[in-house]
């Protein structure tokens, strides 16, 4: 039996064993755990059990799935509602209808100032305003691209050193089935492949790091393109309400001029995304190279699991935590970690400039509120941590302040039309090396597209015959190439004349 002695968190553990294992195998499992030195209590600690019995079901049934599901690398369903309980853990009301009525209105002023500040035009006039749950929803499917990659190669990963644990603690595979000796286990447990069960659990404890990095992600988050990312379908605007309004509890500022602000930069991003349509799929793709490039430090996670001490899911957890799943660098991760970091940096450079031009003639509080994004993007935050920790990505580049001051400069030199001209290709788009310094950005694509011209000119006039002679020669005379070319036919002949063959 039980011990007596047991809270409500041990109670909880062994409703959900016995509901998973029968109560026969539960009492033997809990026996065991105790005659092996392990307290239950203990490891329903580090698993944080809710006490609530509702709750407890609720982690009964996600077990279940685990144990049932699909074994793809990562479980949306499982993100989803891991992010959607994270970020509830404050309270997340709908937005009013007044509410929303002002941050449409918001939305649709910002437009207006930003027309005066940038030829790019927005798209179709599709503005929302979203819950935390509901901006969790309208962006999962953008983590899921970014995600997906990195989270196979990580069940693959555990898959291979876990099972390799597996046998050394005893757990083989029998007939199929997974046995553990002693407890006579049956059911969804007993009849899963050790490999099949270790890939999803690794792939729910990854699930449940992505899903609380998005969930305390979706408690920040002001907007659909809050960290850069076009989180969203790119023809939409929307504001998170009460994160907006969170947002400027203690600066001293009227809500009616935060809300104003961050919807300027809203439609800042979306309009960028809007008027340059290669800018979405082109960051993507990039994000996709990278993590599609993320090589995971096999004996390092073998090593660490060899040094767990029990199969226990928490210590699972704790053990990814602590960088079990850090991602090894390669020259051409670092690469593509850079170019994704640059592209990050310039469009965030621009939506700050342009932000910074539309608000100046109407907010006098733009330039603290400015401030104040910079240090809150300098800073980051738990779950951005967390998203570094199992990408390696930086959502919060710290070149932003060199592509806003590249912006600027660039702006003030030829105009807001010129300008914005360098958002028509990926290819004439900023680079990190001109993001070093700013000042001569101009200048620098002036002296290169000089150089292009004259190379252009020269192959015309090869083309063409008009090409002049090289410097030193005249009409008739054999240039160095010629020369060389006339010597070597020259020891050609010798050579075939000083041949004693008679057949040649």
């Amino acid at each position: 039996m039980a011990d007596s002695n047991s809270n409500d968190d041990l109670s909880g553990i062994e409703q959900m064993l016995r509901q998973l294992l029968g109560d026969e195998a539960a009492e033997r499992m809990l026996e065991q755990m105790r005659q092996s030195g392990l307290d239950p209590q203990a490891i329903t600690g580090g698993m944080n059990l809710p006490k609530d019995p509702t709750q407890i079901q609720h982690l009964i049934q996600s077990v279940t799935q685990l144990f049932s599901g699909s074994s793809e690398a990562l479980d949306w369903d499982m993100v989803s509602q891991i992010a959607i309980q994270t970020s509830s853990t404050k309270p997340d009301p709908a937005p009013t209808a007044a509410q929303a009525a002002r941050a449409r209105d918001a939305l649709s002023i910002a437009d207006l100032w930003l027309d005066s500040v940038t030829v790019l035009t927005p798209g179709k006039a599709n503005r929302h305003a979203w819950s935390r749950a509901e901006w969790i929803r309208q962006t999962l499917p953008t983590w899921k691209v970014m995600c997906m990659p990195v989270a196979t190669h990580a069940a693959d990963a555990m898959t291979d050193a876990l099972s390799q644990q597996l046998g050394r603690m005893g757990l083989d595979q029998a007939e199929g089935s997974f046995a553990i000796p002693g407890l006579g286990i049956s059911g969804a447990l007993g009849k899963m492949n050790p490999a099949d069960m270790v890939r999803r659990m690794s792939g729910s404890v990854f699930a449940m790091q992505i899903g609380q990095a998005i969930g305390t992600l979706a408690g920040q988050a002001l907007g659909s393109t809050d960290v850069g990312l076009p989180l969203s379908d790119d023809s939409l605007t929307a504001l998170v309400v009460s994160n907006v309004y969170d947002f400027g509890t203690d600066l001293g500022i009227g809500a009616d001029a935060v809300l104003q602000y961050l919807a300027v930069r809203e439609a800042a991003s979306a309009r960028l995304y809007n008027a340059a349509p290669w800018l979405r799929s082109y960051l993507l793709r990039a994000i996709s190279k990278y993590s599609a490039q993320i090589q995971i430090d096999f004996d390092h996670i073998e090593q660490a699991v060899r040094d767990l001490d029990s199969m226990d899911p928490a210590h699972i957890q704790e053990a990814m935590s602590s960088g079990m799943l850090s991602p090894t660098s390669s020259e051409a991760q670092e690469q593509a970690k850079k170019e994704v970091e640059t592209i990050l940096a310039v469009v965030e450079g621009w939506v700050e400039e342009v932000t910074a031009k539309a608000c100046s003639a109407y907010l006098p509080a733009a330039a603290p509120l400015q401030e104040m994004m910079r240090r809150r993007r300098s800073q980051g935050g738990p779950a951005e941590q967390v998203l570094a920790q199992l990408m390696g990505l930086e959502l919060r580049p710290k070149r932003v302040r060199d592509a806003a001051k590249l912006w600027r400069v660039l702006g003030d030199k030829v105009g807001q039309a010129e300008r914005d001209k360098y958002w028509s290709h990926p290819d004439v788009m900023p680079t990190a090396e001109e993001l070093d310094n700013p000042d001569s950005f101009l200048e620098g694509r002036q002296e290169a597209a000089e150089a292009d011209a004259q190379v252009d000119a020269e192959l015309e006039a090869l083309l063409d015959g008009t090409l002049g002679y090289a410097k030193g020669l005249d009409a008739g005379d054999e240039s160095a190439g010629q020369q060389q070319i006339k010597e070597s036919q020259d020891e050609d002949s010798a050579d075939s004349g000083d041949s004693d063959d008679p057949n040649e």
